[in-house]
């Protein structure tokens, strides 16, 4: 079977990321054969002063493949890894989602909820009362604190099942950063499905493009692609966006 794991507000300033906490959840996951996990995904959530948060209000998703026997020995390991690590201070939640039974209207109102959060202050209630109506498709439950980080939690599910929001955690950085490549060969070499522009067009498989020393892919259709923008160079119609900044104002809408 095929979910979604999100967590939220699992840190503080002293410890290591949200999305650093979700990585080694699923690697213990992996080891002790409970599930095998997809790239993690950073959803950026609405930053206000009535928001508690450590650094930037952004939630992390992964997805996940399991068996029907082992679903409830993984959310059980789950429960207690946040419980032993999330750190001190925080008001961890957590989320999954079970993608292969969701229901369109389930789908609708968590993808809705997802936005909401990067746009308003949500309450802690309400992500309850959403969960419990399709509580055979998600699970949402608190391990600490305030358990604030639920409200986090279902909105990374709706927004990484709305696909087109977010980066993937990490850099990628290129071994000829300052080389000029066809687009397709950087697809194929780095795990992109495609390059796009700030339009969000797709560009030729053969265009060349000039690399940079760190690339952050973006989430797009449900898949990894990477922004470019024009680049005024003979050698190159295009060069990848160091910071897909233009994704920030657009991703989401």
């Amino acid at each position: 079977m095929n979910a979604l794991i999100c967590i939220d507000d699992t840190d503080n300033l002293d410890s290591i990321g949200t999305g650093e906490l979700l990585e080694k959840l699923c690697f213990e996951l992996k080891i002790k054969s409970l599930a095998s996990a997809g790239f993690v995904s950073r959803h950026q959530l609405y930053v206000h002063e009535d928001i508690p948060y450590t650094s930037h209000n952004s939630s992390m998703c992964a997805k996940l493949e399991t068996s029907w026997e082992s679903w409830d020995q993984v959310v059980g390991f789950c429960e207690n890894y946040l419980e032993r690590n999330a750190a001190k201070g925080s008001d961890p939640g957590l989320c999954f989602v079970q993608t292969d039974m969701i229901s369109d209207s389930a789908k609708q109102e968590l993808i809705s909820f997802g936005k909401s959060a990067k746009e308003t202050v949500l309450h802690k209630k309400a992500a309850y009362d959403l969960a419990s109506i399709y509580g055979k498709e998600i699970h949402l439950s608190e391990h600490g604190g305030t358990g604030g980080g639920v409200i986090g939690a279902l909105a990374g599910c709706g927004l990484r099942l709305y696909g087109s929001d977010g980066r993937l955690k990490g850099k990628i950085k290129p071994e000829d950063s300052q080389g000029i490549w066809p687009a397709g060969e950087i697809c194929e070499k780095y795990g992109f499905s495609r390059l796009i522009t700030d339009d969000y067009s797709d560009i030729d498989p053969k265009d060349p493009v000039a690399l940079i020393p760190e690339i952050k892919p973006i989430l797009w259709e449900h898949e990894p692609v990477v922004m470019v923008e024009a680049w005024n160079d003979s050698r190159a119609p295009w060069k990848i966006i160091s910071k897909n900044d233009l994704n920030r104002k657009r991703i989401g809408r």
